[in-house]
């Protein structure tokens, strides 16, 4: 009798940030907010990481959304007049979990990671006019699971609050990837600046350690190190892979 071969579950990108989300909301201790986060810096896309550290250490989009507007589509998608949704709204107090909790259950058909997500759906809103916004947002909402649906609806309202400091998102580099944390805190600074996007091509050419003779491990770790260098310096990557 041949033997069937279990298939690994492959979970979306995008969830993979959204279970990152809820492991850190789900603790007080910040010994295991620093793991969770170090275990995701090691193990997911060095672009989706990118973008996980710059919202984690307090990055803000611009409000892409008006709030009026996500009500607008939360009310259209469950035809719940005013004044249930405002009561809804008051007894929970945060509007991404309210839309989260009032929309039907979802499943998660779509396989985008957080940057992809970021940049070719969450940005775009900016461009899109005033009138065509609520099916602009069913696009960009839909297809998710209810926990991942409320991560997204957190980055658009711009309230990603998770209980996680800068310092301790530097920290959990630092452990990812073996690295001194005064290191990793002075290629921070500037890393919240808006005027560049976390972005792997932009940001993959400084890779080394300041430590001699110690080699980075893994391409992730070239990946973080050069983007936090090339937002503090831009142009201080030299062709050779030495800070200049």
């Amino acid at each position: 009798m041949s033997q069937r071969t279990t298939q690994p579950i492959v979970v979306p990108a995008m969830k993979q940030f959204a279970k990152l989300y809820e492991a850190l909301d789900q603790t007080t201790s910040s010994r295991l907010k620093t793991e969770h986060m170090a275990h995701y810096f090691k193990t997911e896309a060095p672009a989706d990481a990118a973008w996980a550290v710059y919202f984690l250490a307090g990055g803000k989009l611009k409000r892409l959304v008006a709030t009026g507007q996500l009500r607008q589509y939360a009310q259209a998608q469950t035809a719940m007049p005013d004044w249930l949704f405002e009561a809804c709204y008051q007894n929970v107090g945060d509007l991404a979990e309210t839309i989260t909790l009032v929309l039907p259950p979802g499943q998660c058909t779509r396989h985008e990671g957080l940057q992809q997500w970021v940049q070719t759906v969450l940005l775009p809103l900016r461009e899109v006019e005033p009138a065509a916004r609520i099916e602009a947002l069913h696009e960009a909402i839909s297809g998710w699971d209810s926990q991942t649906r409320f991560v997204c609806l957190k980055l658009l309202t711009g309230g990603l609050r998770v209980g996680v400091s800068k310092l301790l998102v530097t920290r959990a580099l630092a452990q990812a990837f073996e690295l001194p944390t005064t290191l990793v805190a002075q290629r921070l600074v500037g890393y919240l600046s808006r005027d560049r996007e976390p972005d792997a091509q932009t940001f993959a050419c400084a890779g080394r350690s300041k430590r001699p003779g110690h080699a980075l491990a893994r391409p992730a770790v070239s990946f973080f190190l050069g983007a936090i260098t090339a937002v503090a310096a831009p142009g201080a990557c030299r062709s050779d892979g030495r800070d200049s």
